[in-house]
């Protein structure tokens, strides 16, 4: 594992994690050994320099079966070839669909990073991060639906380079604007929410006179790149300051990081992708620099 930057679990409680060193995908049956995966999906373009990251998800077979030819999937974003790619993974890794190409036309991507699922897993909600707007895609024609949000900076609409989205219930969609630093809200069907910011988080980088009348510019404890929620509580990955930030259900921010800058337990450097697993209430966190995933047992 050279620089893992998000993953996802399948039934079967296999990782597939993107390595962004390699331009991969790698599959592996246990966290305990990330040196030979037991298969590896290539053809990307994860890694030009960028603020972009790929991401990887997965839509389960609904229970009782489903009337479409492939039912457990595998969604990639693959920033730099402007595509999502779709995997057949119910038996073995098959490249089923390939998602946009690079453009602003309504079926086209420029930069694709985060993505999620709706509540019945029926749309892929795409973050298309140059074109700033939301992407919907079918998860079973794979045909375009819609694209909601767009290039603003207004406090009740506008997306500025959106990184994440998470969708968290009752249709509810949030994103990681990451130009604004900030979190924004949307309903499903695109229409943007009331508050529309749901949390304005600190400026990263700002203005400063030193003591002495000096002006420099002072980095601060975010952007906002990566977003999860254990249902309760909500997980920000902090980039500069490679820590993970708690917030409860309010948005109110803990007193102590779930996890800081380091090696070794409750460490990480330079964390992106995150993942909240039912099974055994964990986090799991890429831990890009360390080329390790990390695992967090949650409160």
């Amino acid at each position: 594992m050279f620089q893992p930057v998000n993953l996802a679990i399948d039934k079967d409680n296999k990782f597939y994690i993107t390595d962004f060193g390699d331009n991969t995908v790698k599959v592996y049956s246990s966290l305990d050994d990330l040196t030979i995966p037991t298969s590896v999906i290539t053809g990307f373009n994860f890694n030009e320099k960028t603020f972009s990251f790929p991401d990887v998800l997965i839509k389960p077979a609904v229970e009782g079966g489903e009337t479409e030819t492939h039912n457990d999937k595998l969604f990639v974003s693959d920033p730099f070839n402007h595509v999502v790619k779709v995997y057949n993974i119910d038996d073995k890794i098959e490249l089923i669909a390939t998602l946009g190409g690079f453009g602003s036309g309504d079926t086209q991507f420029n930069q694709p990073s985060g993505m999620a699922l709706n509540a019945n897993g029926t749309e892929l909600h795409v973050v298309d991060m140059m074109n700033h707007r939301i992407s919907v895609w079918s998860t079973s024609t794979f045909n375009h639906i819609r694209n909601y949000g767009s290039l603003g900076h207004g406090e009740n609409s506008g997306l500025y380079y959106p990184i994440d989205i998470l969708h968290i219930g009752s249709g509810v969609m949030l994103v990681a604007d990451c130009g604004h630093n900030r979190v924004v809200k949307f309903n499903a069907n695109g229409s943007e929410s009331t508050p529309y910011v749901v949390k304005k988080l600190d400026e990263y980088v700002k203005h400063e006179y030193d003591a002495s009348g000096i002006l420099s510019l002072t980095t601060k404890t975010f952007p906002l790149i990566s977003l999860e929620t254990d249902g309760t509580n909500f997980y920000i990955s902090d980039l500069y300051t490679s820590n993970i930030v708690k917030f409860n259900s309010s948005w109110v921010e803990s007193s102590t990081p779930l996890a800081i800058y380091g090696n070794g337990s409750g460490k990480v450097k330079f964390p992106k992708g995150m993942l909240v697993s039912v099974v055994g209430n964990k986090i799991y966190v890429a831990d890009t620099m360390s080329g390790e995933i990390e695992e967090f047992t949650l409160s």
